[in-house]
């Protein structure tokens, strides 16, 4: 039981960390002689999703290997 507790963890530490890295990356510097009248606007990384499918991705291995090892053991 401790095993599979583990192995939910692992993969719930690994989409957070790919999700915190995401909000972690610095904002881009403003347009230089550009001037915005509504105000900054507000620019994030998620918007290209990159990091999102690479967790996503991570996240769907360790479930496939998961399963197999699961089968493996039951048959």
């Amino acid at each position: 039981m401790e095993n599979k507790i583990k192995k939910y963890l692992l993969v719930i530490a690994m989409f957070i960390g790919s999700v915190g890295a995401t909000f972690a990356q610095p904002q881009p510097p403003p347009p230089i002689g550009l001037a915005n009248p509504a105000g900054p606007t507000l620019s994030c990384p998620i918007s290209d999703g990159y990091y999102i499918l690479i967790a996503l991705a991570l996240i769907y291995g360790a479930y496939k290997i998961w399963q197999t090892r699961k089968a493996e053991q039951i048959g």
